[in-house]
C-alpha cells in the first residue's frame, strides 16, 4: 500500500517538473510588484501553509537591479514599512536566475524556480523553498501603491 503511495508520488513530482519551462529573460519583469508567501516547504518536504500574511514583499527590479522591500498593508489599502530594503540583483547563471541579495547585515543568493504572472517559487541555500502568490487586496482595502 505504501508503495503505491511513493509510486504516486514519483509521478507527479516528475510530471511537474518536467513541465516547467525555463524562464526568460523577459519573464523576469514578471517579478515586480506585491506577492505574499502561501507556502514554504523543507528539503525533506515538511510544508507550512500560510492563510494570512502580516507582511507582503514589494519588488521592484529594472534591468536586472533593484530591491526588495517589506510591506505591512493597512486596512485603508496603503502599506506602513520600516524602510529597509535589500538591494538585490537577478542573473542568468547556468541557466538558472539567480537573486543575489545585499544588505549591510550580510549577502545570500536564492534561485528563482518559477516566476509566471500569479506564481513565484524561490529556493534559498537553506534548501528552503518559497511559493509566493501575487498578494490581493482584501475587500475592505482599495490597494493604494503607497509605501
Amino acid at each position: 500500500m505504501m508503495k503505491k503511495y511513493v509510486y504516486s508520488f514519483v509521478v507527479l513530482f516528475i510530471s511537474i517538473t518536467a513541465c516547467q519551462k525555463p524562464i526568460s529573460k523577459e519573464a523576469i519583469k514578471k517579478i515586480n510588484g506585491y506577492w505574499e508567501i502561501s507556502k514554504v516547504i523543507n528539503d525533506k518536504g515538511d510544508q507550512k501553509d500560510y492563510k494570512v500574511n502580516n507582511s507582503v514583499d514589494f519588488w521592484s527590479v529594472n534591468k536586472g537591479k533593484g530591491f526588495k522591500q517589506k510591506l505591512m498593508p493597512q486596512w485603508d489599502g496603503k502599506f506602513e514599512t520600516n524602510d529597509l530594503r535589500e538591494t538585490i540583483q537577478i542573473q542568468e547563471v547556468s541557466g538558472n536566475w539567480d537573486i543575489q541579495y545585499h544588505t549591510e547585515f550580510g549577502h545570500w543568493k536564492e534561485q528563482i524556480l518559477e516566476l509566471t504572472d500569479s506564481t513565484l517559487v524561490i529556493k534559498n541555500e537553506s534548501n528552503l523553498t518559497y511559493y509566493y502568490k501575487r498578494f490581493k487586496p482584501n475587500s475592505f482595502t482599495h490597494h493604494g501603491q503607497t509605501h
